[in-house]
């Protein structure tokens, strides 16, 4: 079936006569029952394939938060504060193949514009801009306990991280009564507004999880603790969204690019993805996925040559 590759890229390929923006991806992942593609491969396939690019190319790395918009708008802003804005849009018919006893595939040729606005920039630099822990509390952000923390539970006082472990240290906590909910479709209800001080001590309940080697349910434990024990387990808080960029969705990446050859690389990225909080990309209720791709700017190679990466590089064993 990969074969088909060539006759089929070059058929679609008639259709795009400018190729300054055009992008062609080879993507691994699988079909649902309903037919939808899914990217995505395991993490030891993602690792193998990682260990053998490793040994031949060097890998660029980068991690960025890439927020996505309507009409094929996305921004992505890198560790450094650089924010790139592209529209995407598809220009042809995707090719999608079902590899038998193997991961299924998809290619797709799009035009990916710069997007340069100074309204979007503005919007998307508040959505990461950090906040305070007050409001993070108030909002029912995720937290962690410090190193050290003294917890009141029950009555009884106890210091985690020490000898004998108090268990604690281990768990997710939000706040008892958050200020602000948060429904499914992203609406916000308030409630109230707290007034936190520094020397406050909050009321906690714990997450699901592992308390002392077993499963702990969710609001097992109810605690009293310093407000100055507690470690956000993101720093961003949920976006309120303005016109006339509402976000769709949010992904946490971490990327590592091969160039196997000029403007041809193997793309390799695990994702973390929401479509209800950008928190979720960095607390663990995100969805993480592990994706590999090939990526032909159609400038360089052909359609034969891209043919065999995908053979031989994607699908390799």
């Amino acid at each position: 079936m990969i074969d088909t590759i060539v006759p089929a890229l070059k058929h679609e390929l008639h259709r795009v006569p400018d190729t300054r923006n055009v992008e062609t991806e080879a993507r691994l992942g699988y079909f649902t029952a309903t037919g939808e593609f899914k990217p995505g491969v395991s993490e030891t396939y993602f690792n193998d394939m990682k260990k053998v690019l490793s040994k031949f190319t060097y890998a660029q790395q980068r991690e960025s938060i890439a927020i996505y918009f309507t009409e094929g708008l996305r921004s992505e802003v890198f560790q450094n504060g650089t924010i790139e804005s592209i529209k995407k849009r598809k220009i042809t018919n995707d090719i999608d193949m079902k590899i038998p006893q193997h991961y299924s595939l998809r290619i797709s040729t799009s035009k990916e514009e710069p997007y340069n606005n100074d309204v979007l920039n503005t919007q998307v630099k508040k959505f990461l801009k950090p906040k305070p822990l007050p409001r993070l509390l108030r909002e029912g952000t995720l937290m962690k306990l410090h190193q050290g923390a003294s917890v009141l539970y029950n009555g009884k006082m106890y210091t985690c991280h020490q000898t004998p472990r108090c268990g604690f240290e281990d768990l997710i906590w939000r706040i008892a009564n958050p200020d602000i909910l948060i429904r499914l479709d992203r609406e916000r209800i308030k409630l109230r507004e707290t007034k936190y001080t520094p020397n406050d001590w909050v009321d906690m309940v714990s997450l699901a999880g592992t308390f002392k080697g077993r499963p702990s349910y969710m609001a097992e434990f109810m605690i009293k603790v310093h407000i100055r024990a507690l470690v956000p387990t993101t720093n961003f808080a949920n976006v309120v969204p303005t016109p006339p960029y509402i976000p769709t969705a949010w992904r946490s990446k971490k990327r590592m690019s091969f160039q196997l050859w000029e403007g041809l690389n193997i793309d390799m990225t695990e994702t973390v993805y929401s479509k209800q909080s950008i928190q979720h990309c960095y607390d663990g209720r995100g969805t993480k996925t592990y994706e590999i791709e090939a990526d032909w700017d159609l400038k360089q190679k052909t359609v034969k040559e891209f043919s065999e990466v995908i053979k031989h590089v994607l699908y390799s064993k």
